[in-house]
């Protein structure tokens, strides 16, 4: 009994030094999502800082280096994350995680959640973004107004929520041509 416990700390080392080297071989805790899969550079082995952020920057940076109209919005203090505490604001992996798979959605229920919409995707009012959901709507469902809200991936070139503003004509044909200021 004593001499395989003499045998079985070696191997139980061993076993342990053959899963950290595999592990740190990996070139990432998991598979990312959908939409960053189709993105070649954040593919390669050498992909992280990409997205991390290269010595000195933070994960808020290097998400705004493609992401350019949320890091205005921050910013600005604009749009659904300008209304984000500071804090969160500059942590975009608390809500939008990654390394979870090409089936999770990093943009949705659960990311909504974590920036304090209780209800998810459907619970987001847009109270605070001056553009109010007046009349029939606030009936609507985000994908009436929003044609990309559920795609996943998001098709390259388009955008998910961003690109509406609170003129008629953002979503309704004109009867008027341009020719009489908006209607409220």
């Amino acid at each position: 009994m004593q001499f395989a416990r003499f045998l079985l700390a070696p191997f139980a080392l061993l076993l342990l030094g053959v899963v950290v080297f595999v592990d740190y071989g990996a070139r990432s805790p998991g598979p990312i999502s959908a939409a960053h899969a189709q993105v070649p550079e954040l593919l390669g082995a050498r992909s992280c800082d990409v997205c991390h952020g290269a010595e000195g920057e933070t994960l808020a940076g290097a998400c705004n280096t493609c992401h350019e109209e949320i890091g205005d919005q921050v910013l600005d203090r604009t749009g659904a994350h300008g209304l984000l505490s500071p804090v969160l604001a500059d942590d975009c992996g608390k809500c939008h995680m990654e390394h979870r798979g090409r089936g999770f959605q990093p943009i949705g229920d659960r990311a909504f959640q974590l920036a304090g919409i209780r209800d998810g995707v459907q619970g987001f009012t847009h109270e605070g973004l001056n553009f109010e959901l007046s009349g029939n709507h606030g009936e609507l469902s985000c994908v009436e107004c929003h044609e990309h809200a559920d795609d996943d991936p998001l098709p390259e070139g388009c955008k998910r929520f961003l690109g509406k503003d609170q003129s008629c004509a953002s979503c309704h044909e004109d009867p008027h041509e341009g020719q009489l200021q908006d209607c409220d």
